[in-house]
């Protein structure tokens, strides 16, 4: 696993917010990321996983 730098993770925390941490909105979230950035790393999709508070299995 990566550690996510503190900027990245930011930017990272802003696309999220964006979307109100609704369950239903994780692959738009993993798109936007991915569109931004070129690509996923583990530690986005814990991030990601934990601000939609939902099992880390449901995002990998």
């Amino acid at each position: 696993m990566t550690k996510l730098s503190p900027q990245f993770k930011n930017e990272v925390d802003q696309i999220v917010s964006q979307y109100e941490f609704k369950q239903g909105a994780l692959l738009p979230i993993l798109h936007k990321v991915q569109d931004t950035y070129g690509y996923l790393v583990e530690d986005v999709l814990a991030s990601v996983a934990e601000h939609l508070n939902i099992p880390s299995v449901d995002v990998f």
